[in-house]
């Protein structure tokens, strides 16, 4: 890699101290017999609000959503459905990945879907990070071309208070993997959603939920091949669909992309903790959602710093005279 371009990467993610959490929410079970599921997805870099004629979106505004639900309900999983790395494959799309990944851990993301957007800048570099921020990603059917295994683990199962929630991926079949696609390979989701279902099921879990990077037709067209799916969230340039449907007996949840807003799924629970009813929408992360302020300074300090690098400044830290910062290792950067 040109030295500049590490220089330049190093400097975006130590402008910044670690993430900070902020007040922790209380966190005790106010609504047992409920579960809320709050979404992203094809988030595509966006850390601020759009520069639209209402701004929307923004992590301190998607954050403030979180702590609010978490204090009201207890029980709250927080997951985005993949394609949240921009789709820009240069230096700076590499630094913003970075970053975003550390805030979304901050904001308190339980899980995150795959998409070839995750897979540009190569598995090495996505597996390094992923390993770095500690953010957990699930995909059940991106393998190894030569072991067979999946690239990350194929789901993860949470306990949320009364609760065990089993939360799976899926990419599209057809995805392009770009730098890895010679490695990897996609196996078809039916296939894989139909074998991962049970697998939760027996370990547990009592309510599903699919993090889908499909689209909107192929999503719910697997809706009626796969039983078990609760709860959908659908990735892929998807639209907006303000109210939550039901298909096939799953909640389906399409909160658009750019993380300008957010889903909103609220399931009811019978005395097994399975779902027996949910009622969802959409909500719109405008002017009138409140921030919060560590999340809003953290990413004020990154776009600063970002604005400074593409105007040729030098970075807001000291480095050794080599220039070349060796508490960032290469390998993390280039992998291939």
């Amino acid at each position: 890699m040109n030295p500049r371009h590490l220089f330049f990467i190093a400097a975006a993610l130590f402008a910044f101290s670690p993430p900070a959490r902020g007040a922790a929410p209380d966190l005790r079970v106010r609504e047992p017999d409920k579960l809320v599921i709050l979404s992203t997805s094809d988030v595509k870099g966006m850390t601020s609000p759009c520069g639209c004629l209402v701004p929307k979106g923004g992590l301190a505004r998607r954050a403030a959503v979180r702590d609010n639900l978490a204090t009201t309900f207890g029980q709250l999983l927080v997951v985005d459905s993949g394609g949240f790395f921009p789709e820009a494959s240069d230096t700076q799309g590499q630094a913003r990945a970075a970053f975003l990944m550390e805030c979304m851990v901050a904001v308190g993301t339980d899980a995150a879907g795959l998409s070839e957007h995750e897979l540009g800048f190569g598995r090495g570099w996505l597996t390094a990070q992923l390993a770095r921020t500690h953010l957990v990603a699930v995909c059940a059917n991106i393998r190894d071309r030569t072991s067979g295994e999946t690239l990350v683990p194929a789901y993860r199962i949470f306990e949320k208070g009364t609760v065990k929630v089993g939360v799976f991926g899926l990419a599209q079949a057809k995805a392009d993997l770009g730098p890895s696609r010679d490695s990897l390979t996609v196996e078809d989701p039916a296939a894989a959603a139909a074998r991962v279902v049970p697998e939760m099921r027996g370990q547990g879990a009592t309510v599903i939920v699919l993090l889908s990077q499909l689209g909107q037709a192929e999503s719910e067209d697997l809706l009626g091949e796969v039983d078990g799916i609760d709860v959908l969230i659908g990735g892929h340039d998807v639209p907006v669909v303000p109210s939550n449907h039901m298909v096939h007996g799953t909640i389906t949840s399409y909160a658009g992309q750019s993380g300008h807003q957010v889903g909103r799924a609220v399931l009811e629970l019978d005395p097994e903790r399975r779902m027996r009813s949910a009622q969802g929408d959409v909500v719109a992360l405008g002017p009138e959602v409140s921030e919060r302020q560590d999340v809003l300074a953290r990413v004020k300090r990154f776009t600063d710093d970002m604005n400074a690098q593409s105007k040729g400044a030098r970075p807001t830290v000291p480095y050794p005279p080599s220039d070349k910062p060796k508490a960032v290792p290469i390998d993390w950067m280039d992998a291939r």
